[in-house]
């Protein structure tokens, strides 16, 4: 029991959290590069490609909840673009010189 909660905790969340971090990524730099700066761009990409991803995972995991899943990786995609605006669009702005 205790090693399947360590191969949880240790093996399954991180892989999952790093692939999809890594799938948000391009997302916004793309919104970046399109110059759509506004937190709700990046939210919605990140709610969008979180309820992808929720999908993908339960189908793949074979969940019973597949809506559950949906809408918590959903909202974990909110959450991550609000970081990620935070780190790429208004921390940046906030160090840039002005002219």
């Amino acid at each position: 029991m205790l090693d399947a909660l360590y191969y949880f905790v240790f093996v399954i969340v991180p892989v999952f959290l790093l692939a999809f971090q890594a799938l948000l990524l391009p997302v916004f730099f793309f919104l970046k590069g399109r110059r759509w700066l506004s937190l709700r761009a990046f939210a919605t990409g990140g709610g969008l490609m979180g309820i992808g991803f929720g999908y993908l995972f339960a189908q793949f995991s074979g969940t019973q909840s597949a809506l559950a899943t949906c809408v918590s990786v959903g909202v974990f995609g909110l959450i991550s673009g609000g970081g990620w605006w935070y780190l790429l669009v208004k921390r940046e702005s906030a160090t840039e010189p002005e002219a």
